[in-house]
Formats: C-alpha cells, sequence, structure tokens
C-alpha cells in the first residue's frame, strides 16, 4: 500500500461478531467516499467482486473521513457489530492502510449459537382428544432422547402439518396443514393455516386462515385445496372399528383412509416459506399446482382471512 492511498473490504460477517472469521466473504456493491478534514469530497469508490476497495492520489500524513453506504440495490443488507475488523461505517484514517474494513450482514442469515428448531410429527388416528405433541421444538444442539423435545401444540389443536416458515420480526411460526394418510386434520382442515406466537416462554396459538373458496386478488379461478372423504361409513363395520374411509380417535386403532390413498401429494398444501424481507408468505396449493401469495404487511393474527386477499399465481 502506499503512501497516498487508502484500502480495506468490506466482507459478509455471517455471525455480526466485527470480526472477520474464516468463512465471512467479501461484499460487493458497497460505497466507499472519502473526505477531506474540510468536509470535501475527495473520493469514491465501490468495493469489487471480492469486497476490496482502494483509492490514490490521497496526501501522505493527513486525515481522511471514510464512510461505507449500502445502496437501495442491496435493501436486505445492514451494518454489523462493530468489532477487530469492523470498523463501522465511519473511520477516520490516514493514508498508507489497506484495512479501513467494513462488515454487514444479511439478518436473515443470522441466528445465534445455539437456535431452537421447530418440526412436525405425526399421531395416527383423527386426533379428536389427543393431546400427544405434533409440533415440537428442540435445541439445534439435541442429541439422545432425554430431555424429550418440548410438546408446542398437540393432535387435537392443530393435527397433521407440513409448512413450516418463521417470521423473526414478530416472531410468529406459521404452519400449514398437509395430507398425510391416517392422520387427521386440525379444527381448520385441508386448507388451514395455523399461527402460533413464539414471544413467550410458552408458545400459544394466536390465530390462522382458510383459504378455501377465496377470490385472488389478482383474479382467476378461486382458490381450490382439494377435499378428502374421511366421515363415509360404506357397509356394516364391526362394533368400535372405523370405516373405509373414516379415522378412529384411538390412535391405536388401524384404518384404511381409502380416498386418500390417491390424493396424498394432490391435495391441501405443500411447502410454505416466508420472503426475507417478510412481505409475503408464499404456499404451495397442491390441488390446482399453484402458488399462492398472502401479504403480511401489518397482518394481525385472527380467526379470519388477512385483509389483503392473497394472489395465485399458476
Amino acid at each position: 500500500m502506499q503512501s497516498d492511498e487508502l484500502g480495506g473490504q468490506a466482507f459478509k460477517d455471517f455471525d455480526s461478531d466485527g470480526t472477520q472469521d474464516q468463512f465471512d466473504i467479501g461484499q460487493s456493491g458497497i460505497v466507499v467516499t472519502i473526505y477531506d478534514c474540510n468536509g470535501n469530497q475527495v473520493g469514491i469508490t465501490v468495493t469489487d467482486a471480492n469486497g476490496e476497495w482502494t483509492v490514490t492520489g490521497l496526501t501522505p500524513g493527513a486525515q481522511y473521513r471514510v464512510e461505507f453506504s449500502i445502496p437501495a440495490s442491496l435493501p436486505l443488507l445492514e451494518e454489523s457489530f462493530a468489532g477487530t475488523d469492523n470498523g463501522t461505517s465511519v473511520q477516520f484514517v490516514s493514508p498508507g492502510t489497506c484495512e479501513v474494513d467494513f462488515g454487514v450482514l444479511d439478518p436473515v442469515c443470522y441466528c445465534q449459537e445455539n437456535p431452537p428448531m421447530s418440526l412436525a410429527c405425526y399421531e395416527n388416528g383423527s386426533g379428536v382428544g389427543n393431546t400427544n405433541g405434533v409440533f415440537v421444538s428442540i435445541d439445534y444442539d439435541y442429541a439422545g432422547t432425554n430431555p424429550m423435545p418440548a410438546k408446542d401444540f398437540d393432535a387435537n389443536t392443530v393435527g397433521a402439518l407440513w409448512g413450516v416458515s418463521y417470521q423473526k420480526s414478530n416472531k410468529r411460526m406459521f404452519t400449514s396443514t398437509f395430507l398425510k394418510r391416517h392422520v387427521g386434520f386440525g379444527p381448520r382442515g385441508a386448507d388451514g393455516v395455523y399461527v402460533m406466537d413464539y414471544s413467550g416462554a410458552v408458545p400459544s396459538l394466536v390465530g390462522g386462515f382458510d383459504l378455501q373458496g377465496v377470490v385472488p386478488s389478482n383474479g382467476g379461478l378461486a382458490i381450490d385445496l382439494g377435499t378428502v372423504n374421511r366421515t363415509s361409513v360404506p357397509g356394516a363395520i364391526a362394533a368400535g372399528a372405523a370405516g373405509d374411509f373414516q379415522l378412529p380417535a384411538d390412535r391405536t386403532l388401524a384404518s384404511v383412509d381409502l380416498d386418500a390413498f390417491g390424493k396424498v401429494g394432490r391435495t391441501s398444501y405443500g411447502d410454505i416459506d416466508i420472503e426475507e424481507d417478510e412481505s409475503n408468505l408464499w404456499l404451495v396449493n397442491l390441488n390446482q399446482a399453484a402458488l399462492i401469495a398472502v401479504d403480511l404487511n401489518g397482518y394481525t393474527p385472527s380467526a379470519a382471512i388477512p385483509a389483503t386477499l392473497p394472489s395465485a399465481l399458476r
């Protein structure tokens, strides 16, 4: 580095500790502006593909103000925690150094050292009256069977789930119904989305919505997630047993679940996901082979669909 030069690197500080670790790669596109002691702009550049930048033609021994700014083209980035390798977005330095560095992060890529994980489990039967856990939480480093995973919600409350997506800003978990043979839906049926609040010591079910029959805001067919017959009873059956289409409440009893046989993977929801900016919840509509986008801006959990109707995209 020459005596009239300044340089450094912008990097992705994934763990937001202010230190450039082994896997913290360079970040391109960060704007670097240099000002002299009178406030005059004397240089401007943008970090390259490796996150590196250099400005030349400065006065040796003079002090300059270096300002880093994140452009509008990188809306998800923000400044990481100040530390050894992140001198913050404003630094005062003299030419002759190539260690004027700046750490940024995408909050979506950041998590604590040992984050909890939530996942769906399954219980045979209709789920009615079944208090066994079907949505549980464990720590990321969990091993063995002691202690057992924490039961967040039981079969009677939510039934069979598959899609899971977490809204960090509000600590809400969105989960979607799933058709699994021999396993009953929850109270919302085949088209239900459940909203859970994880802000407290114990998670709680705070609402949800059902999308069957909703007409998308961008037009097209009404949303149809399909149906499954689990009520008809063809012919005589033994006392206490379930018919070919029924699911028994007792998880230990066998079932046929005949109508579901050809509808698994073609009815209800597939996976779901929330966009990085948390603006939309995306759901796979298996029955219509479509994507559904639900606007989450300003959404308050309740028993109804969001105020802004979803859009179905083929």
